[in-house]
């Protein structure tokens, strides 16, 4: 059984669509802007994009380009911030660069759905990411059985987040998954966006 200590405020949903993804306005065009992508030409008949707003940012959308029918062709993402497009392809720096333009409005409702985002789109020296498991609601255990999601939830700290303003950060502990292990970790995420690892420590495979 879960224990209360695994329970949290359910995350903004990056892959799946949990009612928060609407179909992009302008999909037709944005497809031909990005035609070819990886040598093929994208159209709507074929590929379909959503956006959904993101919690942390003023006035910027996530796009996410999937194939129609095709679930092995993944997932391509995009950040549209006013009428420039970035792809989002594992470059923190990417991140980075769209805070520095002002959009970036972090706050203690809102860090942890900032950090998940960061740590997807933000790959380590291995090519690998992390992906947060906040509890039982977690987008990453959706439709996996009650024993499997206590091997992602065993031994859980739970959730605590806390605010520095003298060192204009927060202090955000949490549950990750990388590769095919589990991880409980503190992060500082300063003000600007800046994500630095204090702790990792290693729970056990999954």
């Amino acid at each position: 059984m879960l224990s209360s200590e695994t329970q949290s405020k359910t995350l903004i949903y990056i892959f799946e669509n949990d009612g928060s993804w609407n179909d992009y306005h302008d999909a037709e065009a944005f497809l031909k802007f990005i035609s070819p992508y990886s040598g093929e030409m994208l159209d709507s008949s074929a590929f379909k994009v959503l956006e959904r707003e993101l919690p942390f940012y003023n006035d910027v959308r996530l796009l996410q380009v999937s194939k129609r029918g095709e679930s092995d062709w993944g997932y391509t993402f995009f950040i549209e911030n006013g009428y420039e497009y970035t792809q989002l392809k594992g470059l923190r720096e990417v991140i980075m660069e769209t805070n520095e333009t002002g959009v970036l409005n972090l706050s203690e409702e809102n860090v942890h759905d900032y950090l998940k985002f960061y740590l997807i789109f933000s790959n380590d020296q291995n090519g690998e990411n992390s992906r947060v498991i906040e509890g039982q609601n977690s987008e990453f255990l959706s439709g996996l059985s009650p024993y499997d999601q206590s091997r992602f939830l065993r031994k859980s700290s739970g959730v605590n987040i806390t605010k520095n303003e003298k060192l204009s950060l927060y202090t955000v502990q949490t549950r990750i998954w990388s590769e095919n292990n589990i991880y409980d970790a503190v992060y500082d995420v300063a003000f600007n966006g800046v994500v630095t690892p204090k702790q990792v420590n290693l729970v056990g495979a999954v």
